[in-house]
């Protein structure tokens, strides 16, 4: 809630965040210290700040950051009490084009302005509509639950009607065999019933009991594979703890750098089981939660007393499996180990930037970069001499990928990388 603290760090950190005036990095920058003069109640400066990003965003053609600044915009001039500019802001950032309709639904900030200008009956319209955009934001963000649970109940509506269908059956056949003598016709079909009402009880009870084997068969499954994991990490907790007590009884620095090296790859693998046995999805692992967890362990390791170093993590929502999370733990492991050792040598103020992308389903490309001074010019990664970056290329290769460094103006590490599945339909 320190908003005047966080203008004055903003400010600092903005000519630190734009190498090369790149414009995107200038877009950003207006939002981030726009919302916090926002906040701390300088809506003029404010609102100059997202004017300037809305240029920018708009110069770039990004639909998604033109209906965002057109937001701030208006939700700025609200506070200023310019109601009639807001209004129009708030409409613009309904009709980007290129922009989900969904995600563009702003009826609760008009809303919200007309309520302010005193138009309280068009106001409660708004609020409708925006009450009406929650449901539609729900079914939207839940469909394919939706769609699962239809699916499932159209399997079993037509499961059920074959039930009926065979029921209709054999009470055609029960009428059948009641054209001979009335009394023989109830007798057999007394007996006839009471015959399949106790099949029907049967076959239930046989299903009913297959189903709950099943759920606590599931259940128990589910129960034993959190346990390995847990184990797992536990086992390799105790390895990296001896090669912790290893390391106060060694007075030799280079052996010292390789346990610690060696325990912090053990610890990456660590880790990547500690997140499967914490969440309920055991098949998969939240590359940017566990990039960020990665982060913290090592600067934990190698951070210098006086050091600050900042970590920007661009990552999107990616889901990948065990197979592929633990080499790419390995790989950042050696990166973040080569920033905090080498880049960060010379220097108490460190910055690393981490950017994933996804070309193409299944394919993913890792951007690293740091402030350091880099490693010299011509260098070929395949040809390295050191276990750490012999280490990069070979898991890259692993993954189905490969891994380069570029010398240029930008000087970074690039991983091409693919997932279990792609890697397994090659």
């Amino acid at each position: 809630g320190n908003w005047e603290e966080g203008i004055t760090k903003i400010e600092k950190a903005i000519p630190l965040g734009l190498p090369g005036k790149n414009k995107f990095s200038f877009l950003t920058a207006y939002n981030c210290l726009g919302y916090a003069l926002d906040e701390a109640g300088y809506f003029k400066e404010s609102l100059s700040l997202y004017q300037k990003g809305l240029a920018v965003a708009k110069e770039l053609q990004l639909p998604y950051s033109i209906q965002n600044s057109n937001s701030f915009v208006a939700g700025v001039l609200r506070e200023l009490h310019q109601y009639d500019s807001a209004l129009f802001y708030a409409e613009q950032s309904a009709i980007v084009p290129g922009v989900d309709s969904v995600y563009a639904n702003t009826a609760l900030l008009k809303a919200a302005i007309l309520n302010d200008m005193g138009d309280y009956r068009s106001a409660a319209a708004m609020y409708a509509r925006a009450l009406n955009w929650a449901s539609e934001d729900f079914l939207y963000r839940n469909k394919e639950q939706l769609s699962s649970s239809e699916a499932l109940l159209n399997t079993r509506e037509k499961e059920l009607e074959v039930i009926r269908q065979k029921k209709k059956g054999i009470q055609f056949q029960w009428l059948a065999g009641s054209i001979g003598l009335v009394l023989l016709f109830f007798l057999w079909a007394f007996f006839f019933q009471r015959r399949t009402g106790r099949k029907m009880m049967l076959v239930n009870s046989i299903i009913e009991k297959q189903r709950a084997e099943l759920t606590a068969s599931l259940s128990e499954k589910e129960i034993l594979l959190k346990e390995i994991h847990h184990r797992v990490k536990n086992n390799l907790t105790v390895i990296s703890s001896l090669l912790e007590l290893q390391l106060s009884g060694i007075e030799n620095e280079k052996a010292r750098e390789a346990l610690t090296e060696g325990r912090n790859r053990i610890g990456s693998i660590s880790l990547v089981h500690e997140r499967l046995y914490r969440h309920e999805n055991l098949a998969s692992i939240d590359l940017k939660g566990f990039a960020d967890d990665l982060i913290r362990d090592i600067s934990c390791v190698f951070q210098k007393p006086a050091q600050k170093t900042e970590s920007r993590v661009n990552f999107p929502e990616t889901h990948v499996d065990i197979d592929t999370a633990v080499p790419f733990g390995l790989i950042l492991n050696e990166l973040l180990t080569n920033s905090f050792k080498y880049a960060f040598a010379a220097t108490d103020r460190g910055l690393i930037s981490l950017e994933l992308q996804q070309p193409t389903p299944g394919n993913y490309i890792l951007f690293y970069t740091d402030n350091g001074p880099g490693l010299p010019t011509g260098f070929d990664l395949k040809q390295s001499k050191t276990l750490g970056l012999r280490l990069i290329y070979r898991l890259s290769t692993q993954l189905g990928g490969h891994a380069t460094y570029e010398d240029g103006i930008k000087k970074q590490f690039v991983i091409y990388f693919k997932d279990s599945i792609t890697r397994n339909a090659q």
